[in-house]
């Protein structure tokens, strides 16, 4: 077989929800704060776009474990320290693991109730873990970031009409130019599951727009 010109690899579509799962590692174990659901959309020429997270979900306690076993070797084998995320897919009970991302993830901000930064230090410097999160039913939060659809400049009205929704975040000044596919903002949801946050009216009709 002749070898790949430079920049060329492969890849193999699975069938699944695209998950994750937030960890914190200390360079030969791991906890995992939570698993997420992640929101991945077609954008332009792009199938596959990374738009948002959302997250703690409940699994089953065998899932649950062989995620965390999953987590746990890989943390392990390559001395993982500090925040991180595991992405994989979700079929059925069967999952199929994509890539591991030795650094804060994008679904950070769904665990500030459990202190991620200072459980990152506390890894990083000493070696300590968090204790394991129970599994239980509870609100679940969204992050979505939301891109302009083609180029833009971002005028007073247009300004004003953003800044008067309060889920939006990450406001960009007024005058900023963007070109298609920049991002424009976040958004922020809470709802009873994950096809409750992700369905909400709020986020529809300004991702959508």
């Amino acid at each position: 077989v002749e070898p790949l010109p430079r920049g060329v690899y492969f890849q193999r579509q699975v069938p699944g929800l695209p998950m994750s799962a937030t960890f914190v590692a200390n360079g030969h174990d791991a906890c995992v704060l939570g698993v997420n659901r992640q929101i991945v959309k077609r954008f332009g020429a792009h199938p596959f776009v990374f738009c948002g997270v959302v997250g703690p979900l409940v699994l089953g306690p065998a899932l649950a474990q062989e995620i965390g076993s999953v987590v746990r070797t890989l943390a392990a084998a390559f001395g993982l320290r500090g925040l991180g995320s595991l992405d994989f897919m979700l079929d059925g009970e069967h999952i199929a693991v994509l890539e591991v991302n030795p650094r804060p993830p994008a679904s950070l901000a769904l665990y500030l109730d459990r202190a991620p930064m200072q459980a990152h230090l506390q890894a990083c410097l000493h070696g300590e873990l968090p204790t394991p999160a129970a599994h239980r039913a509870g609100p679940v939060q969204g992050s979505e970031i939301v891109f302009a659809r083609r180029p833009m400049r971002l005028g007073d009205a247009a300004a004003r009409e953003l800044a008067a929704w309060p889920q939006c975040h990450d406001l960009p000044c007024v005058g900023s130019v963007f070109a298609a596919g920049d991002p424009l903002c976040s958004l922020t949801a809470q709802g009873r599951s994950a096809d409750d946050v992700i369905g909400r009216r709020g986020l529809r009709q300004i991702s959508d727009a």
